[in-house]
């Protein structure tokens, strides 16, 4: 039976391209819920169906962007709703050409801003923090192998043979580059997932803005050590790291609408505390015993253990006999190599000239002979008015040597026959 509302059989759903419809809500839910939206069940066509009104039905679904798992069901009520749109859809006939192009466009402008957002912020941080990676790896290749980093100045050595330059034993360029790689490496997969249209996942975001905000932490805590208690040493490697740290987290922060931000507030503000206080940890006696003392080192000289061999003490009268000089200083690590590689017995011989007699603290002004010869990294070799600096092998210091013996000799020679030619 029909319900006593409906007179006679159901009637054909008006506009519609699929044919029949009857409603299938019952009379005690109508009751209930008079405005229930019921969704349409298809009988069998009364008759083809127009193509131009099949494909006006397609574009208006296209244009709602609503997903039908199967396109024989629909809500009578919007499909009643909309009747004047599907009227106006089926007399303008198949899309044209021009909005087939249209969507083409917008296709591609979605793909456009798809790249976009994958290369800022994601693909800017992880260039920027594969930079920092390799400039902490070169530092802790350095400190490893006791080799002097280039440096316009001398602040860069000064850092690195400070009791700052390691954490708990461990150098401390070397946790920068860790950190500096899974930065890169996280920053790199959120990239790839912007660009092929996923969403970078809350772990993947969680994890960036961690390293970030501890990666930015650090990099202010040391510069606060640079100034406080190395006395503002200038390190140009340090001012780098810390530079791309603070760029690294403008990156993040531009990139972040106000949800994802208040998402990565607590893996950030976490990544701080901690950062922070594994700093504090591991600084904080050296800190308070510098600052008691106003950081001032007294001069002691290192005493140098190895034994010389014949080639050392050679080596070293011939150096003193041809006026070459070392400029270092006695807290110098690599100064100190170089010292060992001599021996103990070749320091009678060894041509050494100590920058800061008198000790060290801040304020305290370089040698004078250090400050007439230029001296801007420890050790620094002159030779024949040749300056080297860094830590030389004794094969090198061999090849300097003869190479200004000779052209001493030559020069020698030239002002012998220049003499006699006067003479004469």
């Amino acid at each position: 039976m029909w319900p006593e509302s409906s007179k006679g059989p159901p009637k054909p759903y008006p506009f519609s391209p699929l044919g029949t419809y009857t409603q299938g809500c019952s009379m005690a839910f109508t009751a209930l819920r008079p405005s229930t939206t019921c969704l349409a069940r298809p009988q069998r066509p009364h008759a083809a169906v127009p193509q131009a009104r099949v494909t006006a039905a397609a574009r208006r679904t296209v244009v709602r962007s609503t997903v039908v798992r199967n396109p024989l069901l629909c809500r009578s009520t919007e499909r009643e709703a909309d009747a004047p749109e599907l009227q106006q859809a089926e007399a303008a006939g198949p899309p044209s050409a021009s909005s087939s192009s249209s969507v083409e466009q917008q296709t591609a402008a979605s793909t456009a801003s798809s790249s976009s957002s994958s290369i800022f912020p994601y693909g800017v941080m992880a260039a920027l923090a594969s930079a920092g990676a390799a400039e902490t790896l070169y530092l802790t290749a350095s400190k490893l192998l006791n080799a002097s980093v280039a440096c316009p100045t001398s602040g860069c050595d000064a850092v690195l043979s400070s009791p700052y330059a390691q954490l708990f034993g461990v150098p401390l360029p070397l946790l920068g580059a860790a950190t500096y790689t899974a930065v890169a490496l996280a920053a790199g997969s959120a990239a790839s997932a912007a660009r092929s249209g996923h969403a970078v996942p809350g772990w993947l975001s969680s994890g960036l803005a961690a390293g970030v905000a501890g990666l930015a932490a650090t990099s202010g805590y040391l510069m606060y050590i640079l100034q406080s208690q190395l006395g503002g040493a200038p390190c140009v490697w340090c001012w780098a790291s810390a530079g791309i740290s603070g760029a690294l987290l403008s990156c993040l922060v531009a990139g972040m609408d106000r949800r994802q931000m208040a998402d990565a507030a607590g893996p950030g503000l976490g990544a701080t505390a901690a950062a922070l206080a594994v700093l504090y940890a591991g600084f904080g006696p050296l800190g308070g015993a510098s600052s008691a003392a106003e950081l001032e080192l007294p001069y002691v000289s290192p005493q140098v253990t190895t034994e010389s061999s014949q080639e050392t003490l050679s080596l070293a009268r011939r150096l003193r006999e041809a006026g070459a000089v070392m400029y270092g200083a006695f807290w110098c690590s690599h100064c100190y190599d170089q010292k060992q590689e001599f021996g103990a017995a070749a320091m009678a011989e060894f041509p050494y000239v100590e920058c800061f007699p008198q000790g060290w603290k801040k304020g305290v002004k370089i040698a004078d002979a250090c400050e007439a010869a230029g001296v801007k990294a420890f050790p620094t070799w002159v030779i024949n008015g040749a300056t080297t600096e860094g830590q030389l092998e004794l094969p090198a210091l061999q090849a300097a040597l003869d190479a200004a013996q000779g052209a001493g000799a030559a020069g020698q020679e030239a002002a012998s026959v220049a003499a006699a030619a006067a003479g004469q």
